[in-house]
């Protein structure tokens, strides 16, 4: 999936309020954000997939398992403590290619 498809998609589970068991194959949704996890675009990456991953953690929505394979867990909360300690403007993330994404703030 496309980044702007990914964007008009999780803007209509948003806007629609829906959590993730009222959403169709959401760990396959969430292979596609992680495509798009390091995104320049904030709102695509911030305001969308990182809300959307949090929420569906919190509602318990992916398995252990499926979580170590995506990395969601280990990577949303070294963001968040970074960005909350203000320790750094650049987030690296690893890619699933194994690549190095960084993300300005």
């Amino acid at each position: 999936m496309d980044a702007l498809a990914l964007k008009q998609k999780l803007r209509q589970i948003q806007s629609a309020n829906l959590s993730a068991h009222e959403v169709e194959h959401p760990y396959e949704m969430a292979l596609h954000m992680m495509q798009h996890i390091g995104s320049p675009d904030p709102v695509l990456r911030d305001e969308l997939i990182y809300v959307t991953f949090a929420t569906w953690i919190g509602q318990g929505v992916f398995s252990e398992e499926q979580l170590s394979r995506c990395y969601i867990w280990r990577w949303m909360i070294s963001i968040f403590f970074m960005v909350l300690e203000n320790k750094a403007r650049t987030v690296c993330l690893p890619e699933p290619s194994l690549c190095c994404s960084c993300l300005q703030f």
